[in-house]
């Protein structure tokens, strides 16, 4: 609808920017669990420095699936949402909310 030649997002390949992660050991739970230990490394180390650190602490790891009890609340809570989506914009969704 704007006019947007579509073919150059063909060649556009998606990256994760903010992955999922754990620490593993139980410091690096400590030291990234723990709200003033994050605001001390804030202030105190470069941002270069803290991301190395994140580097050493958390690992990837996959994503954990949604607590059923908190998806069917989620899914109560914005049912009408859910119903009136595709008639505000217009189309049908390209995912299903069941």
């Amino acid at each position: 609808f704007l006019g947007i030649d579509p073919s150059p997002a063909a060649t556009i390949e998606p990256e994760v920017q903010n992955g999922y992660a754990i620490a593993p050991h139980p410091v690096g739970k400590f030291l990234v669990g723990t709200p003033w230990v994050r605001n001390l490394a804030r202030q105190v180390l470069a941002q270069k420095w803290r991301g190395q650190l994140k580097g050493l602490v958390l690992k990837k790891a996959p994503k954990p699936a949604m607590d059923e009890q908190a998806k069917a609340l989620l899914r109560e809570i914005y049912r009408n949402e859910f119903e009136q989506l595709p008639q505000v914009l217009g189309r049908d969704l390209p995912w299903q909310a069941s």
